[in-house]
């Protein structure tokens, strides 16, 4: 787990803050999952469709290849004279 933690540490210094969040919620969605695997013990419903979303949330982010470009639609307050 020590090493986890570090290299989390190192790594949330390479990607941007909405990766590393995304990431972090995966430890909390999986450990029921793990605990469902290794002792049998069955979540309830709400904890796997709350999963889901989060899990589906990642997925997303992380298959999405293009992003529309920034646009500012500010205008200067002296162009608007």
């Amino acid at each position: 787990m020590a090493l986890g933690l570090a290299l989390l540490t190192v790594g949330a210094r390479l990607i941007p803050a909405s990766e590393v969040a995304l990431i972090t919620l995966l430890e909390v969605v999986l450990g029921p999952l793990w605990v469902w695997l290794a002792l049998s013990e069955r979540p309830p419903q709400l904890t796997l469709l709350g999963g889901g979303v989060v899990i589906l949330a990642v997925l997303l982010f992380a298959t999405e290849r293009t992003r529309a470009p920034v646009v500012s639609s500010a205008v200067a307050p002296d162009a608007a004279r």
